[in-house]
């Protein structure tokens, strides 16, 4: 073969390898279609917005503050002849837990202590406040702060309900008072054969829980009537970071978590321990990028996917993310990440 003709054969092969090549090559650049997933997927300018219930939950401090003891003093001296102390845990008004020198002590718990003895005809406010405790334990007479046939009657009522004698007037030595109805006893001194003096300390009440409060200041919390959770118990904050209600605190005290912390008691009567805060009713809320959200401090929104700027408010922010909610009747379906400098919270 000659040497031209050697040379045409040789182009002629390199030509159809490249097309080949080409071809080749051509079907691996265009590959299949891309799959309808991805060439439908959203703008990577914006988010999609999933609001959820947000509480706000805290875990808190709690401290439980306590009104000091209070002493029940003796009103007649003499030698205890009957007594239910060692046994007692507690004083309540409208009982005789002992006696002295035969004479059955009485318990009463009115606005204010009885100060003297009264007699038919004497009146006072002393006299209206045992009219009503009178009426309370369920021997009814006129309130009217006269002692008269009908308040005897009722304090005579009582006395023998208690298997006491009747009494021509009311005597103060009868008695005991208390500044509640019932009160729990942290001591008591009046045991079978002891002497007791008028005016002298028998007993102390235990110091009554006065509120459950929070310890230490919590800063930006949402605004709403707050929940608290104490082992399991959960009741509703009454005051600004405080639990005063009677029955809320009872609630509270009667849980394995204080009982625990009372076993520890901390300085001047108080108790530590810990719960839950959250929001008594959630609000709908969404979490986004912090870059969503423009404004001012008094005006923020965020950019719907079709422009409009929503006002929304700041629940929480960290890590590079807010919490937002919005009082508008629909959330946008999704927001843009970055607005731009342009962007008018209006």
């Amino acid at each position: 073969m000659s040497r031209l003709a050697s040379t045409a054969t040789g182009w002629l092969l390199l030509s159809t390898m490249l097309l080949a090549a080409g071809a080749t090559l051509g079907m691996v650049v265009r590959g299949d279609p891309a799959p309808t997933s991805l060439r439908t997927a959203p703008d990577a300018g914006s988010v999609p917005l999933s609001p959820q219930p947000f509480a706000d939950p805290r875990t808190v401090d709690l401290t439980i503050r306590r009104a000091p003891a209070v002493d029940v003093l003796g009103r007649r001296s003499g030698v205890v002849t009957r007594s239910s102390c060692p046994s007692m845990t507690a004083l309540a008004s409208g009982r005789s837990p002992w006696a002295v020198d035969g004479h059955d002590i009485i318990a009463l718990s009115t606005a204010s202590p009885p100060y003297r003895n009264l007699r038919s005809g004497m009146t006072g406010e002393d006299v209206d406040t045992l009219q009503r405790e009178l009426t309370r334990l369920g021997y009814p007479t006129r309130i009217d702060g006269v002692f008269g046939d009908e308040t005897l009657n009722a304090w005579n009522e009582l006395r023998e309900s208690l298997g006491a004698p009747t009494s021509t007037a009311f005597r103060l030595a009868d008695t005991i008072w208390l500044p509640r109805s019932r009160v729990p006893l942290r001591s008591c001194a009046v045991r079978l054969g002891n002497i007791v003096l008028a005016g002298e300390p028998i007993a102390q009440t235990t110091p009554r829980v006065t509120s459950i409060r929070l310890t230490g200041a919590l800063t930006d919390l949402v605004q709403g009537v707050r929940r608290l959770t104490v082992g399991g118990t959960t009741v509703t904050l009454d005051e600004p970071g405080a639990v005063t209600d009677r029955a809320s605190i009872r609630r509270i005290m009667r849980t394995e978590a204080v009982r625990l912390a009372v076993q520890t008691t901390g300085p001047n009567g108080t108790e530590d321990l810990s719960g839950q805060l959250a929001l008594r009713r959630p609000l709908m809320a969404a979490s986004v990028p912090i870059s969503a959200v423009f404004g001012t401090q008094e005006r923020l929104c965020v950019r719907s996917s079709t422009g409009a700027s929503v006002p929304v408010r700041v629940l929480a922010s960290s890590l590079g993310r807010s919490v937002i909610s919005t009082r508008h009747r629909a959330w946008p379906t999704s927001i843009s990440v970055s607005p731009g400098s342009s962007a008018r919270c209006e």
